[in-house]
């Protein structure tokens, strides 16, 4: 019963770690940021006397030209000079500089989570032995290739990876969180599953 409980609690702990450090790193970076180009554009906007008519000139101006050079930068990024630029400068500089690439996933992962990774259920017979394991595909090539993670009971942030062809598994319309349910009671409530692997053997 502890071992549950201290297994409860580390699950926890380690989860809300993995959500919060990296928005922190961003908050930090963000700041880092705002604080060096502000340092340029308040001396800017005291020199003109901008300060006088607008107290919080320095700081909106310096929020706009972060915008804007994300834009930009954005923008060249997706041309092909800039794709070999910045993945010549992500080689051999920015991999080089601590916690970037913790940066770099996070960002990635946000950007992209219109693909809906683990919104696909499926089954998997993972050995080959007609015994089926529930799964949830995170990757996908042309429809050909699925990336899946499955998950292991009754705890669903541990798990393996698997790399399959899409006809070597069986899809279903289960939501992600029903087949989660069904791992955490460790098989409870499997009826609808169990209903796919019928069907898939008639078929």
């Amino acid at each position: 019963m502890m071992h549950r409980i201290r297994d409860f609690f580390i699950t926890a702990i380690v989860g809300g770690m993995i959500v919060v450090l990296p928005i922190a790193l961003i908050a930090f970076a963000f700041r880092w940021l705002f604080s060096l180009i502000y340092s340029v554009t308040a001396s800017l906007a005291k020199s003109l006397h901008i300060v006088e008519a607008y107290p919080d000139g320095a700081a909106y101006i310096t929020m706009v030209l972060i915008v804007v050079a994300m834009f930009f930068i954005g923008l060249a990024v997706k041309t092909r000079i800039g794709k070999f630029l910045y993945h010549y400068l992500e080689k051999y500089l920015l991999s080089k500089i601590p916690l970037y690439s913790v940066l770099s996933e996070t960002v990635s992962t946000i950007a992209d989570r219109d693909q809906k990774a683990f919104s696909k259920v499926v089954l998997v017979d993972v050995y080959g032995s007609g015994i089926y394991m529930t799964g949830f595909v995170t990757d996908e090539t042309n429809s050909e290739w699925y990336s899946i993670f499955v998950p292991t009971a009754p705890n669903p942030t541990n798990g393996f990876v698997l790399s399959t062809r899409r006809d070597a598994v069986i899809e279903t319309d289960l939501k992600p969180e029903d087949a989660v349910r069904t791992v955490v009671g460790m098989g409870a409530g499997s009826t609808e599953i169990l209903g796919y692997l019928a069907n898939a053997k008639k078929g």
